[in-house]
């Protein structure tokens, strides 16, 4: 990714004409541009849903409990995103690694995730290759977030991810690559009108009835009985 230096009484937007996106490095945090808008990194939600697991209010967060994810555990999002279920899951686990598949995504959460102190281990990788190239049972947990036709009330800035991310559905061959390196569950995110949870034989978590998300999930190929 080439480094170009700000120049003084240049706009930063000229460099769209060599570029489909820039990642502006500011001293307030990370910015992508495109022709579309400017977005700046941030925490978002996982920030608060952060601050109610550090100070005890008794709203479990559904993405843990649908990985059942504790202490020790090493997790894999093949979805990373802005990285905000990565942030929440590296509250417990013991290791993160996020994959994403595209460039500016992954440059501008990974810049923010880096400026943040964490410790989640960022790659920009397809995931259906990178799951091919791991071993059996190299995580707990197998995460998916999968890009939805809809999404309500979406929070600043997922307007980018839209933009840039990976369009491509969950089919039935990545969710085998998926179960192959899970040790417990490979856990997917989807709409509350969506089949596909169930297409795919995934069990649908029964939490809140009203929810903007639906979770499933299915136990690791290999996981012990």
């Amino acid at each position: 990714m080439p480094f170009v230096e700000c120049v003084k009484g240049t706009a930063v937007e000229s460099l769209l004409e060599q570029a489909r996106c820039v990642l502006v490095l500011r001293g307030d945090g990370v910015v992508l541009l495109d022709e579309t808008g400017a977005s700046k990194w941030s925490g978002g939600m996982a920030d608060l849903r952060l601050h109610r697991l550090k100070v005890g209010i008794p709203q479990p967060d559904h993405v843990l409990l649908a990985g059942e994810v504790r202490a020790g555990d090493e997790v894999l999002d093949c979805t990373l995103g802005r990285g905000h279920d990565a942030l929440v899951l590296e509250h417990v686990a013991a290791r993160v690694v996020g994959l994403e598949k595209s460039l500016p995504l992954y440059a501008w959460t990974s810049e923010g995730l880096k400026r943040r102190g964490s410790r989640i281990e960022c790659v920009n990788a397809d995931a259906r290759e990178h799951l091919r190239a791991l071993p059996p049972r190299s995580f707990d947990c197998v995460f998916f977030d999968p890009m939805f036709s809809k999404r309500a009330q979406a929070e600043e800035g997922f307007s980018a991810v839209r933009r840039h991310a990976e369009a491509a559905p969950v089919d039935d061959a990545l969710l085998a690559l998926a179960r192959r390196v899970a040790r417990r569950w490979v856990v997917m995110k989807a709409a509350p009108q969506a089949t596909d949870l169930r297409r795919l034989g995934l069990d649908v978590l029964p939490f809140k009835r009203h929810s903007e998300l639906r979770f499933g999930r299915i136990a690791g190929a290999t996981r012990a009985p």
